[in-house]
């Protein structure tokens, strides 16, 4: 095995173990269940995309779930998933994900990008931005 790919493949492990150390706590993320598609969840899900193939960047993503941890209620109400994508798949392209980026989306339940960021987001920051979408608007109002 090279060098490079052995340094792959303890990233991608480190980085599996990151989500499976975080999915049991957050209840919208489906830990026991297959992964679904973005097309699956649209119109379902908000989805927050974590994108990371550079392991010079594993301290964004371990400091991405962390601001994730303890909120996991206010995830929930919103409808909100996470997925941590290390390899593209067809389904992103439309997101034009950088290889070399760290990256975190905010994909709507339209399926649209909502917000875009190359370093860890806050919750604060999340959420502020989905609570002032009209969908999200219609939702708060509803379950009054």
């Amino acid at each position: 095995m090279t060098s490079s790919t052995a340094r792959f493949r303890n990233k991608t492990l480190l980085l599996m173990l990151l989500a499976a150390l975080y999915m049991p706590v957050c209840p919208s993320t489906h830990a026991k269940s297959k992964p679904k598609s973005l097309e699956e969840l649209r119109w379902k899900k908000r989805v927050v995309l974590i994108y990371n193939r550079d392991e010079d960047n594993l301290p964004y993503s371990y400091k991405q779930f962390e601001n994730f941890m303890g909120n996991e209620d206010a995830l929930a109400e919103r409808d909100m998933v996470i997925h941590l994508l290390i390899k593209k798949q067809d389904e992103h392209e439309p997101f034009n994900l950088e290889e070399d980026k760290f990256t975190v989306l905010l994909i709507g339940k339209d399926g649209t990008e909502k917000g875009r960021w190359h370093e860890p987001v806050s919750v604060e920051e999340l959420f502020t931005l989905i609570d002032t979408m009209p969908m999200r608007q219609r939702e708060m109002k509803e379950a009054q």
